[in-house]
């Protein structure tokens, strides 16, 4: 059944269209058009100043005093579900930095059970570290920072199979076989807590590594004569 929602404005995420509809069928967006086009039979529940898409957070912790990598539960993707609409954003990655893989399995479990009870929001999990640089470390814990072995890396991702969706690493501490296992997990990779030069970098980034996480923050810096990460 499709629904219809008309404004004084849409926002397309380049254009904004004035008198504008946005048809939905099943919850997909599968048309948007000005109002004059529409069929005279089109059933209008609700006319907004103006649409625009709803926020989309990559990078968040917790939510109402709970960090999800201290409570890994359903209750708390709820609250961060709850927190995140309120704010306009519908869908983000709860996020764990680095910690111990038996932190990770009961986030991963968290969020299977999440989905399982039907659950909306939550696009997957962000792991960030612990296989980062611990000179770039920031608040990671830094005896818990490591280069990981492939056979570490294939487990994890055994383990979090359609769970996980985003990985921050260093780059200079991962080689391109754990990079590319990455990948073909169709998981993204993100650059972050690094002290990657400008060379290996740009080589990580020719090489399957398409984000950056906090872009400048936690990383080399950019200087005029070594341009580091940012660079």
């Amino acid at each position: 059944m499709q629904k219809v929602f008309t404004a004084d404005k849409v926002f397309t995420g380049s254009d904004w269209l004035p008198d504008h509809a946005v048809v939905v069928e099943e919850d997909l967006i599968i048309d948007v058009l000005p109002i004059v086009s529409l069929p005279l039979e089109s059933t209008v529940p609700e006319h907004a100043h103006i649409i625009i898409p709803s926020f989309i957070d990559a990078q968040i912790y917790g939510a109402a005093g709970k960090l999800f990598a201290a409570f890994p539960s359903v209750h708390t993707l709820q609250l961060m579900q709850e927190h995140c609409a309120n704010g306009g954003t519908h869908y983000f990655l709860p996020t764990v930095a680095t910690n111990t893989y038996e932190v990770f399995k009961q986030c991963i479990d968290a969020i299977k059970e999440y989905w399982k009870q039907g659950g909306k929001g939550v696009g997957g999990l962000h792991i960030e570290g612990p296989w980062i640089n611990k000179s770039k470390r920031g608040a990671h814990i830094e005896n818990l920072i490591h280069t990981p072995t492939i056979q570490k890396v294939r487990e994890l991702l055994n383990y979090g199979k359609g769970i996980i969706k985003m990985i921050t690493l260093a780059p200079e501490i991962c080689n391109h076989k754990i990079i590319n296992l990455i990948r073909t997990n169709k998981i993204l990779v993100s650059a972050g807590h690094s002290d990657a030069t400008f060379d290996q970098a740009t080589e990580s980034f020719d090489n399957g590594v398409y984000a950056v996480t906090h872009l400048f923050n936690a990383m080399s810096p950019l200087h005029h004569r070594k341009l580091g990460m940012p660079g």
